[in-house]
């Protein structure tokens, strides 16, 4: 492997768990890219098992969901004091003033060119300059690359988020089902896995259960949404005696993280994500990519980024806040075995055309290519 230039992703600690949209990109990317060596961060004592990735053990662990300043003073001091030959940096992070700025210096003196991959919409678009300072900058969805397009910016590249549709394909099914464990064999599933503090979906999703299980009684909402914080907790728990008030509370399960997501979303019949932001989230978050590998159809809000996900006919939009649209397009899928089953098909080959990472890999090596013959 001598001949391979080599790659830098500065990313959160890239090992399992695997919860975090952020280092599962960054996998994704690793596991089907072959013409870089990277280098990516990881905790002590984790390898990555890819002849072409060099696991650099800096973090103490896997920390949490947002990276603690210890965390970053690690990263940052690799950066500064790294000895090893890197021809290019790639960074994965939703970018602020204070890190960009060090960033920008850092690769300046390191004099190495550098891509910044944008992993969510930034909550403010101004000062620009100070924001990005890579030689490319990745969007993850056609509306980011348009509105920094639309302030002057002109080095950026689109190329949408990527599953590794083989490892789901290959996930062990020997253990129970998670409808098997909960006793939900006769129930129809319906997934929420949003965010408790930004997505504002929580109680438009609950105040829509009563008409719906009033026809289907049958039916469980499932929320597994991560208590990344004490606020999200304390919402949960909020959320919960909303339902005991609707008297909805034996209609909806409350799972916070879920220790395995993927055993989740085989058992689920119909996945709603009916947000008002995607804040912190990523453009077109993996977890629906995820339903979409396993037939599941989405019902989503119709929203930029978030609707371009919706390439075919693989579910609903329904408008921002739209208590009654929820409803009916919940309904018309419960209706019908035979549409979640055209709907969803249709949403699996959408993940094996459009998100699929061993297509999207070709993109990520052209980039690379590119960068580093200029």
């Amino acid at each position: 492997m001598s001949n391979f230039k080599d790659v830098l992703m500065v990313s959160k600690p890239v090992a399992p768990p695997w919860q975090d949209s952020n280092k599962n990109l960054t996998k994704n990317i690793i596991s089907f890219v072959n013409n870089v060596r990277f280098h990516i961060l990881t905790p002590k004592g984790y390898q990555f098992n890819k002849d072409n990735v060099v696991s650099e053990d800096i973090y103490q662990s896997t920390g949490d969901y947002a990276p603690a300043i210890q965390q970053n003073l690690q990263a940052l001091f690799y950066l500064i004091t790294v000895n090893k030959e890197i021809d290019l940096f790639h960074f994965f992070f939703t970018p602020n003033p204070k890190t960009s700025l060090v960033l920008k210096h850092l690769t300046k003196f390191k004099n190495r060119p550098c891509i910044q991959t944008i992993t969510s919409t930034p909550k403010i678009y101004k000062d620009l300059k100070n924001l990005f300072f890579a030689d490319k900058i990745v969007t993850l969805s056609d509306f980011n690359k348009k509105n920094l397009e639309d302030k002057g910016l002109n080095n950026i590249v689109r190329i949408y988020p990527g599953i590794n549709l083989q490892e789901l394909d290959n996930y062990d099914t020997n253990d129970s089902t998670f409808k098997e464990e909960n006793n939900l064999q006769n129930n129809i599933l319906i997934l929420f896995a949003g965010d408790y503090e930004f997505s504002g979906a929580n109680k438009t999703i609950l105040e829509s259960i009563p008409p719906i299980v009033s026809k289907y009684p049958q039916a469980r909402f499932i929320f597994a949404c991560r208590n990344k914080t004490e606020k999200a907790i304390n919402i949960e728990s909020e959320l919960h005696q909303y339902a005991i008030d609707l008297g909805i509370e034996k209609y909806v399960m409350f799972i916070g993280t879920a220790t395995d997501m993927l055993k989740v979303i085989r058992s689920i019949d119909i996945c709603l994500f009916p947000v008002k932001s995607l804040y912190a989230k990523m453009d077109i978050p993996l977890v629906l990519l995820e339903c979409m590998a396993y037939s599941k159809p989405l019902i989503i809000t119709d929203m930029k980024p978030l609707n371009e996900i919706m390439i075919g006919d693989i579910g609903f939009k329904v408008p921002v806040n739209n208590k009654d649209e929820l409803i009916k397009s919940t309904l018309d899928l419960l209706n019908s075995e035979d549409l979640r089953i055209i709907k969803g098909n249709n949403a699996r080959k959408t993940v094996e055309n459009h998100f699929n990472m061993e297509k999207l890999a070709v993109e990520y090596e052209k980039l690379y290519q590119e960068i580093l013959n200029e």
